[in-house]
């Protein structure tokens, strides 16, 4: 078990050093986002992003997720997936050119339909080859195109909206730029053009063994999309798209959260397939996310007292006001992340259906929550009904999962850290000062309940650094 969490720990922090700072870097162009666009202007750059989310996993039939999961087996057929989710996702880029302008209809009264179509098309590439260099454990790869991505995004916003100053159009060029770029840097890299299989023909057994693991996932990704961003259309109807740029914008410093959560789940996929479903790999699964809790548990509950402060410093004019919503998502976060765990442990175990009907629950729950809450409570009607879904994936998953799988966990001990957190939420918002005194002092027994997983990570530190 120590080998395997060493290979995760080097998986993990090659992957780190290579995206995070660049991560940083965007959360800083935060105030300049904020000063130059308008809410309205946030609100549709998130609409189109939050479209595009839902269209991928349809079009592209999910591929993504099967080659990245048969790819990791070393079965001697990585070309022949590679080939396959590329030509699935041609198709669907055909698909996009009259799906970009229903879309463009349908939002924006037919304008952006070429930022639409471009988003996507530079997404599904982007996400299709990077999922390709994580199968082949090409994680400096991996890594280095997120930073390139990163860093032609940021310099191109400089450009086209401190520059030539054409804010919104600007924004969105940048956007497709820079995932260009990446894609040109991973296609050499990975040497994709000398791994297509074309000249062997279409082999008919890959195509049905990864759309038949791939199917179950489209559902699974809209049932998550519904989760996550139908609440943005509903704010939509009953405000208007500045409600939903001012939204975007709340979801920023959780952002940093899911940063690390998105960055340790493409570590840990590459590790969970290993000799799964032994004893020795069920220690392990419950090992890290003991571990995984307590570090999303201890950032949260340090960010909450300072998240008025880390608006005021990041959040211009008309978007300040979101830091009344922040410790809500991060709490939604929270739960997010647990369940994204959970769901290495459908994909390893090869149930993805199972992992379907979990999300699905809470999709319906979401929609249902969005309908009641939103037209009173507007966008902390919203945070409710989305960390509520998230917390019934959990524990569903939780339930299910120990049916083939016992991944312990402790119930007791993580819904008293929950309960602080959601205090320490409620005292900053009361704006006095004695509350908001009490909210840091919360951050102590938070340490306390975790002072094993601290005391672990610091030797761990200490061990490599005396390497």
């Amino acid at each position: 078990m120590y080998s395997k969490g060493k290979k995760l720990f080097k998986d993990f922090g090659v992957i780190l050093l290579g995206s995070f700072g660049s991560k940083i870097l965007s959360f800083l162009m935060i105030p300049l986002y904020t000063s130059i666009l308008s809410t309205s202007d946030y609100g549709i750059i998130d609409l189109i992003n939050t479209s595009v989310s839902f269209m991928y996993p349809i079009v592209t039939l999910s591929i993504s997720e099967a080659l990245v999961r048969f790819v990791l087996e070393k079965d001697g057929n990585d070309d022949a997936y590679l080939t396959t989710s590329l030509l699935i996702f041609l198709m669907g880029s055909a698909l996009m050119i009259p799906g970009s302008w229903i879309l463009s209809l349908f939002l924006f009264n037919g304008k952006y339909y070429f930022y639409i179509l471009g988003v996507f098309v530079m997404t599904s590439a982007s996400t299709i080859l990077g999922q390709y260099a994580r199968g082949t454990e090409c994680l400096k790869v991996y890594s280095i195109s997120g930073v390139i991505t990163t860093f032609v995004f940021l310099f191109l916003n400089i450009f086209f909206l401190v520059v030539l100053k054409i804010g919104l159009k600007g924004y969105l060029l940048s956007s497709i730029i820079s995932l260009l770029v990446s894609v040109m840097y991973l296609i050499i890299r990975l040497e994709v053009f000398q791994h297509l299989s074309l000249k062997k023909g279409i082999d008919k057994v890959v195509i049905n063994k990864m759309i038949s693991y791939s199917i179950p996932l489209i559902f699974n990704s809209i049932s998550w999309w519904v989760v996550i961003s139908s609440d943005k259309y509903i704010l939509l109807h009953f405000y208007g798209t500045s409600i939903n740029g001012i939204y975007s914008v709340a979801q920023k410093i959780p952002s940093l959260l899911m940063t690390i959560v998105t960055l340790f789940i493409s570590a840990w996929q590459i590790s969970s397939v290993d000799n799964f479903g032994s004893e020795e790999s069920e220690k392990f699964f419950s090992s890290v996310l003991k571990k995984y809790q307590g570090i999303l548990v201890l950032i949260a509950t340090i960010m909450i007292p300072f998240v008025n402060l880390i608006a005021k410093l990041m959040f211009a004019k008309d978007f300040y006001i979101a830091w009344k919503y922040v410790f809500v998502l991060l709490l939604a976060n929270i739960f997010y992340s647990i369940e994204s765990f959970q769901g290495t442990v459908y994909t390893a175990a090869m149930r993805t259906k199972a992992s379907c009907y979990t999300t699905l629950a809470g999709a319906v729950c979401n929609v249902v929550l969005n309908l009641l809450l939103i037209p009173d409570f507007g966008i902390m009607g919203a945070c409710i009904a989305t960390a509520s879904s998230y917390y019934l994936v959990m524990i569903i998953r939780q339930i299910d999962i120990n049916r083939f799988f016992n991944l312990k966990v402790h119930l007791l001990r993580n819904h008293v850290e929950y309960s602080i957190l959601l205090t320490q939420g409620m005292m900053m918002l009361t704006g006095k000062f004695v509350f908001q005194v009490l909210a840091v002092l919360l951050i102590i027994p938070v340490l306390y309940m975790e002072r094993t997983f601290i005391s672990e990570a610091f030797a761990m530190i200490k061990g490599r650094m005396n390497v």
